[in-house]
């Protein structure tokens, strides 16, 4: 039924259907709001709130300003207070700068680049423990062989043929036999399970994240990554049907996400020392479609998702820094604000809640079994609604948020960046700049100064500093001779100040990174640096103070997140191969001061070993087998493509073995009897067990 209401005069009609929506609608808001305002969601959202307020405030009051005037320095800009004051020194004066903060950074995301990503490598590698556990059954195992072993030397030599002493020797022997075999398996599993990480990371993004996380590294004094973050996402996929033709078809995949988070949104209690420290809060933005797909997702209210979709649907929201305005010029977005389809900006907070809230909020008894005790828990918050909150799903309860420095501080999360370090040589090598800008405009030409008076009314100064210019003046009326023009010349001081700009130059190099480091000869004129192995022993020094920076990523962010990635695949990964104990090891800082030697020595170890028939025959064609695989992966070739695999290696060494035991027969086909074996068919000097051995 149409309803025709008025207004002005002009008549509107609205549909049935309309109505009836628009009713929906306002029963969902309300709904959300009588769903909000319970004392729960009133509770949990007000101290989620209170919280990002605090994280917020101490952020603004001084971190957000480092982080805009790093940012300046990398692009080459002046803070607007050390601009004014170079405006007001010299009105019209030069305001050039000098960026040598953009080539070092350049430089440092170079060498961590090809640290990270080493080609043909990775950065992080899957160690089983060298040392692994026995379980029982192992152990009874074990008990059993060296029993058996016991009794058949006892009832050949007697009992006092085989003292406690060597059973307990001949046990330790059997355990590292075991655990040998145990690693050997283990490091062959890790290898299966490296691939199968290495496949969900580089589908997730991993390696994308670190490259933008290097990239802010060398800008901001912290980087920040987080993930895992599951994802359910759209994919191809090939299906063979049962003519063996095969089509792509799509598909939804969970994923394993990771991504790169700004410095500007991310916002730690006011007291942390590491991100696990406290609770710490993110901001970030979600477009309509990526908010209403929450809906129907484990921990998501589907009521106050609708209300915030009412509510800022069309406008918009946004929690506002103080640096906004800033950060936005300094990122090249002055016209943000304008988009047309604004983001709905989200406080997501990571921290403790109490259990009682939690149950309240909906949560089950099994997942918050205590009420008096905390949990760690993350959600979101909008506007004033709570649109998630669930338990942290991480195994051990580990925010997953991971940050490095260039230059770390003990007890703090962001540390020194590069523009913070070399700060003070930048502005002299800008000052330098200036003036050598200034000097020269003012020493390109004389400076004439002129009596006006004792020349003729209306002569054109301008026309009169010419080659071979004349100067009609009139006489001084003192009768002293005094020149009417004077002519001044300001001395050229260029060459001084490009020693000074040079000085510095090196300075910020030795704080950072040094020029020769990456290939500039201009330190290189004398002293050490002068000759080859000069120049590869400052190369080498740079690069270990240069690889400390790398390990503050490995430690910060590439184990941690490893590791945590590793945690899911072995608890909810049905398809890999589990095993014991691990550690994840970084290998990023090696490739920068051994990678090249460890090539070198490789190939001089294969070459020394293959011109020797003695190591050759200590090390056996199972250890060159093995030396050659290494040196072959070196050159980023597939070792199984030209060489014999290990398992290869012992079949060959197994047939080998076959040959040389096999008896000898005479013409009649009878075995032959050899000269270390006794008159009745027994091996002379052989023991009747291993353990007599």
């Amino acid at each position: 039924m149409d309803k025709a209401p008025t207004q002005g005069g002009s008549v509107f009609r609205v549909t049935e259907s309309q109505l009836q929506h628009a009713e929906a609608e306002e029963k969902t808001r309300a709904d959300a709001e009588k769903a909000q305002s319970k004392p729960v969601a009133l509770n949990l959202a007000l101290y989620v709130k209170q919280s990002f307020s605090a994280a917020k405030a101490a952020a603004e009051q001084e971190f957000h300003e480092r982080l805009l005037r790093c940012l300046r320095q990398k692009n080459g800009e002046y803070d607007p207070d050390i601009l004014a004051k170079i405006r007001s020194a010299i009105p019209g004066g030069s305001e050039n700068y000098r960026n040598i903060t953009q080539i070092k950074s350049k430089a440092f995301e170079a060498w961590c680049e090809a640290s990270v990503f080493p080609v043909g490598g990775r950065c992080w590698a899957i160690k089983p423990s060298p040392d692994p556990e026995l379980a029982a059954q192992d152990n009874e195992e074990i008990e059993e062989i060296v029993g058996l072993e016991s009794e058949t030397l006892m009832a050949e030599n007697g009992i006092e043929s085989v003292p406690l002493s060597k059973i307990k020797d001949r046990i330790t022997e059997v355990e590292d036999n075991v655990k040998r075999e145990k690693v050997k398996k283990a490091k062959a599993a890790a290898v299966r399970v490296e691939n199968a990480i290495n496949d969900q990371l580089v589908e997730g993004h991993y390696y994308d994240a670190l490259s933008e996380a290097i990239l802010d590294m060398s800008v901001y004094p912290v980087c920040w990554v987080t993930g895992p973050e599951i994802r359910k996402r759209k994919k191809f996929k090939w299906v063979t049907d049962e003519e063996e033709k095969s089509t792509m078809t799509v598909i939804d995949k969970l994923v394993r996400e990771y991504r790169r988070v700004s410095p500007f949104n991310i916002f730690p209690s006011p007291n942390s020392k590491n991100p696990q420290d406290g609770y710490l809060c993110e901001l970030i933005d979600l477009k309509r479609s990526e908010l209403a797909a929450m809906i129907g997702v484990d921990g998501f209210d589907e009521v106050s998702i609708r209300a915030v979709l009412q509510e800022y649907g069309e406008g918009g929201l946004r929690q506002w820094v103080a640096s906004d305005t800033e950060r936005k010029e300094a990122e090249n977005k002055p016209r943000a604000d304008e988009d047309p389809n604004p983001p709905i900006q989200a406080v997501v907070f990571w921290g403790e809640c109490q259990g009682s809230m939690l149950r309240e909020w909906g949560m089950t008894k099994e997942e918050v079994p205590d009420l008096d005790i905390d949990y760690q828990i993350s959600a979101w918050l909008i506007g004033t609604y709570i649109v998630m909150a669930r338990l942290n799903p991480s195994p051990l309860g580990n925010k997953p948020y991971y940050c490095a420095s260039f230059d770390e501080v003990n007890d703090s999360i962001p540390g020194n960046a590069i523009p913070e370090v070399m700060r003070d040589d930048q502005m002299r090598c800008c000052a330098a700049a200036r003036a050598i800008d200034n000097n020269m405009a003012m020493s390109s030409g004389p400076m004439f100064e002129f009596y006006k008076n004792r020349f003729e009314p209306g002569t054109n100064f301008a026309t009169l500093i010419k080659p071979w210019g004349w100067f009609p003046t009139q006489d001084d009326m003192q009768g002293t001779n005094n020149p009417a023009v004077r002519i001044h010349i300001i001395p050229n001081v260029v060459d001084d100040l490009l020693k000074v700009d040079e000085y510095f130059l090196r300075q910020a190099g030795e704080k950072t990174i040094p020029s020769y480091v990456y290939g500039n000869a201009g330190d290189s004129k004398s002293g050490a640096l002068s000759t080859a192995s000069g120049t590869s022993m400052m190369l080498n020094s740079s690069l270990k103070n240069l690889s400390g920076a790398i390990k503050h990523f490995e430690k910060g962010i590439i184990v941690p997140s490893i590791k945590e990635h590793w945690a899911h695949v072995m608890l909810y990964d049905d398809d890999v191969e589990k095993f014991g104990d691990a550690e994840i090891e970084a290998t990023a800082s090696e490739h920068l001061v051994v990678e090249e030697q460890k090539q070198m020595r490789a190939r001089e170890l294969l070459v020394t070993a293959d011109g020797s028939d003695s190591i050759k025959g200590l090390i056996g064609e199972k250890g060159f087998a093995t030396l050659l695989r290494e040196v072959v992966k070196i050159t980023k070739i597939d070792p199984a493509e030209i060489v014999p695999t290990e398992q290869e290696m012992d079949r060959r060494e197994l047939a080998t073995q076959a040959q040389v035991t096999a008896p000898e027969v005479d013409a009649q086909g009878k075995p032959v009897k050899s000269a270390t074996q006794s008159q009745d068919g027994g091996d002379a000097g052989k023991p009747p067990g291993d353990l007599a051995a």
